[in-house]
């Protein structure tokens, strides 16, 4: 119950922001949209990660690393992009991650199955930031003792993308 409000929470505060910035889009554009984006690739920045990233219009494609110590997470992300042809683009998504990893005293492996919400903005044409948050479900393994864990959490992740 608390995770459903949070959600909601989360969802009026992204589709006033958005409201805000489609309010502003051609303001700060100088008019123009970012039809010139589709097609378009790019590699983007996360804390302790890196992706890299087709921008098709209605679909972005993005193929995400995570490194934190000798545990690592690799895997896709599908966006929907609800407007596309906008600077400030309003999505929703799902990403799917394996994780493995050795630590001292065990070795991990397992995966993590998410859906987000977000925005991603054009700072100019070839810069954009985007901030999303989801649930996410994380089951891991450990083979040293056969014990396995699964947690679900609310993730947050921004990430700074260089369009090229």
């Amino acid at each position: 119950m608390k995770t459903i409000r949070v959600i909601t929470i989360i969802l009026f505060h992204i589709i006033a922001i958005q409201a805000i910035c489609t309010a502003s889009d051609k303001e700060l554009s100088g008019g123009r949209e970012n039809a010139e984006h589709i097609g378009m690739m790019g590699v983007g920045f996360q804390y302790l990660g890196l992706s890299f990233r087709y921008y098709g219009g209605k679909l972005t494609y993005e193929a995400k690393g995570v490194v934190d110590g000798a545990v690592f997470g690799y895997g896709p992300r599908l966006y929907y992009n609800f407007n596309p042809r906008s600077n400030n683009v309003f999505y929703i998504g799902g990403e799917y991650s394996i994780i493995s990893g050795k630590t001292e005293y065990q070795k991990l492996e397992g995966c993590s199955v998410g859906a987000f919400i977000g925005m991603e903005m054009f700072i100019d044409y070839n810069t954009s930031l985007s901030l999303d948050i989801g649930p996410y479900s994380t089951s891991l393994r450990s083979e040293y003792r056969d014990i396995s864990v699964t947690a679900d959490d609310i993730v947050c992740t921004i990430s700074f993308c260089y369009y090229f």
